[in-house]
């Protein structure tokens, strides 16, 4: 048999070959089935000013094998952060919001722990979770890895850069972060500047880089199914093969990936400091003006990726995303103001909200601020939290109506966000605008142009809940209008 390509071959001192081949080979699996009980553990710390939004983080603690790595590291990293927050509560801090710290069962079985959370409360989910804060691995190995929804992608970096690097301590981790960045999309062939990057064909983002969530682990029911923003980081090792394996072990953390647990140790301060400055700012700290480029990179991106795009009418799609650009830039116009009134700052003179840092570790914290500064917040928050909630799918609508009987449709009725979804081959990569880039894999261009009215659709009620807190009546006639004209525009024979 020739030799597998370079890419399959392995570590040991031999060519690696594979078939096909003459031999047969029966595999015989013994599985062992039963149902038994599952357990997730729950604390909360009550918020003071908006006790019903609450910030959530959380890990799963079972693990294939031994689990040192995935998750147990990510467990550590919870208790200390626990630890840590039970020390400013001895000291007199509350948060502003209610914070939850979850320990998630049976998640290497199929998220179940956390979809369960998550399924029983559906409705307090959608109404309440201002954010969810994800690490399944700690500490693995010495390179930082972030996946987030885009308008977490700021607060992510800037708290990075209060963070001492655990092996260079001169440095924060967002320096390295930043470097480490620039080398990785540098190999793939990328073009970078101070603070951007570029790989070609639309794909473009800011640095240090942060990956769309695709799936894999417990932030799945809460962003593809109910589109809390989200985010999920950890120290990696880079594919040295340990995951999931008998020597994701004690001794190898202790020996070669993490010697004195430095790494966890990062990952529990920029965790708890991630929770603080979401729990206790005044403005919720989620940036749609760079979910706006992402999105706009998407688009770009897909009709580069598939000339197929051509014979397509983009034209709704394109003005919602349009559209959405302009009510981040508004968004993000109002919650500076929101936030400086709150915080009494003059606002007389033009305020800039490039990011929320502050919270204050004292009980009396904000406790003059008016009713009406109070009020102005809570409604830009709304407007902020509504914002993800927008690219779903709504609940008993199926987005798969036209794509009865196709392979790779039936993953998708789980994951109802419409720009970013778990690559349905892998699992735990994302694919932007996935339910169009399928339907074009497979040279549907009917569907194709049904799933760009779906998306064009969810863009504008995302957009539409940015410009300010809709009712659910006004939500229904202003955005249905956008897929129900599209839908018209084809029956006519004019797509």
């Amino acid at each position: 048999r020739p030799p597998s390509s370079p890419d399959w071959q392995g570590g040991l001192n031999f060519t690696y070959r594979h078939g096909p081949s003459a031999e047969s080979v029966v595999v015989e699996l013994v599985m062992e089935y039963s149902r038994t009980a599952i357990w997730n553990v729950i604390s909360t710390i009550p918020g003071t000013r908006w006790p019903d939004k609450a910030v959530v983080l959380g890990n799963h603690r079972d693990g294939w094998t031994f689990g040192a790595g995935d998750p147990s590291s990510g467990t550590t990293a919870l208790l200390e952060v626990s630890n840590g927050l039970g020390a400013a509560l001895k000291a007199g801090w509350k948060p502003l919001r209610t914070v939850v710290l979850a320990s998630w069962d049976a998640e290497e079985w199929g998220l179940v722990g956390s979809t369960e959370w998550v399924e029983s409360r559906m409705g307090w989910v959608h109404d309440n979770v201002v954010a969810y804060l994800n690490v399944d691995i700690g500490g693995r190995g010495p390179h930082f890895r972030a996946r987030a929804t885009p308008s977490m992608a700021s607060v992510l970096r800037t708290a990075a850069r209060d963070i001492p690097h655990p092996t260079e301590q001169s440095r924060s981790l967002a320096d390295v972060w930043l470097e480490s960045s620039k080398q990785a999309l540098t190999s793939r062939g990328c073009s970078v500047t101070a603070e951007t990057w570029d790989c070609g064909g639309g794909d473009t983002g800011a640095l240090p880089f942060v990956e769309h969530l695709g799936s894999g682990s417990d932030f799945a029911p809460f962003y593809h199914y109910n589109g809390v923003p989200s985010v999920d980081f950890m120290f990696d090792d880079s594919g040295k093969g340990v995951y999931h394996s008998n020597y994701d072990s004690f001794y190898a953390m202790e020996r070669w990936e993490d010697p004195n647990f430095v790494h966890e140790a990062t990952i529990a301060k920029l965790w708890g400091l991630v929770a603080l400055r979401i729990a206790d700012s005044a403005v919720v700290p989620l940036d749609y003006q760079e979910e706006a480029l992402a999105l706009a990179s998407s688009v770009r991106h897909l009709q580069s990726q598939f000339p197929e795009t051509s014979k397509l009418d983009l034209a709704a799609l394109h003005k919602a995303v349009i559209d959405f650009q302009d009510a981040a830039t508004e968004a993000t116009h109002d919650a500076a103001r929101a936030d400086a009134i709150f915080n009494g700052v003059d606002i007389s003179a033009p305020v800039r909200r490039e990011s929320n840092l502050g919270f204050s570790p004292y009980p009396g914290h904000f406790s003059s601020v008016t009713s009406a500064a109070e009020n102005q917040a809570a409604q830009v928050n709304q407007r902020l939290q509504e914002c993800e909630r927008g690219f779903l799918v709504p609940l008993g609508r199926d987005p798969l109506a036209g794509c009865a009987g196709k392979s790779v449709c039936p993953t998708w009725r789980y994951f109802r966000h419409t720009v970013v979804a778990p690559d349905p081959y892998g699992g735990y990569n994302s694919e932007d605008l996935s339910v169009i880039a399928q339907a074009l894999k497979r040279n549907d261009l009917v569907e194709a142009q049904r799933q760009v009215g779906v998306v064009a659709r969810s863009v504008a009620t995302a957009a539409f809940a940015l410009k300010r807190p809709p009712t659910k009546f006004e939500a229904e006639n202003e955005i249905l209008g956008v897929l129900d004209k599209s839908v018209s525009m084809w029956n006519q024979g004019s797509i």
